[in-house]
């Protein structure tokens, strides 16, 4: 079976705010208080051909203003994979979303990513 090659732009943008894991284990009992981090986010967008079906400047505004809006500056009991569902939903409705990944502070993360299986 001949491979296929499918084309995606990625967008990326940045947020602040306070998370805690409030049932973290003991030896990460600093993890249960509400810690700051640069949240980076990176949206990958399925398109199909090479003139560009979706503008990035336009995903992009989106974006921001949902991070702007609903998550930048505010405290949460959420885990990057939350955050990477709530990006997801959020930018699913108009565009063909294949994965989004959330990094604390360029270290670690979680990527969302949409796959065939069940």
């Amino acid at each position: 079976m001949p491979l296929a090659l499918k084309k995606s732009i990625v967008i990326s943008s940045a947020f602040v705010a306070l998370h805690r894991w409030k049932d973290a284990p003991e030896k990460f009992a600093f993890l249960r208080d509400y810690h700051r981090h640069v949240f980076q986010v990176w949206v990958q967008i399925e398109v199909r051909h090479n003139d560009r079906d979706v503008e990035f400047f336009e995903a992009l505004e989106k974006l921001n203003y949902y991070l702007g809006k609903e998550l930048s500056n505010r405290k949460f009991d959420y885990s990057c994979e939350e955050f990477a569902s709530l990006i997801f939903a959020h930018m699913k409705g108009d565009y063909a979303v294949t994965s989004v990944l959330v990094m604390e502070d360029g270290e670690n993360g979680a990527v969302l990513e949409l796959t065939d299986e069940d």
